[in-house]
């Protein structure tokens, strides 16, 4: 895991989070906000710079609620929305 991981394709713009599997390029981008925080503006920009950078899978959460993308499936975006009623 590598904390706030520079966009190489987004001058001064780097995800919260970024996964890695044995690789040197990322598997999964997290971006986090706070409790509650609306996420769309982060879903489209997430969702953008997988696409751009070949990133295979994102995830946005507000630590309740969390979206899954796969930014590579058949050219789609897929989504998966979870909602947690469990928060430590």
């Amino acid at each position: 895991m590598v904390p706030e991981f520079s966009i190489p394709s987004e001058a001064m713009k780097s995800a919260d989070d970024a996964l890695f599997a044995n690789t040197n390029v990322p598997v999964v981008i997290v971006e986090t906000k706070k409790l509650g925080q609306q996420v769309t503006e982060a879903i489209s920009s997430v969702v953008k710079y997988c696409s751009v950078e070949g990133f295979h899978y994102s995830v946005v959460t507000d630590g309740r609620h969390r979206t899954e993308y796969d930014t590579l499936e058949s050219g789609e975006v897929r989504q998966s929305t979870k909602t947690s009623d469990f928060i430590a």
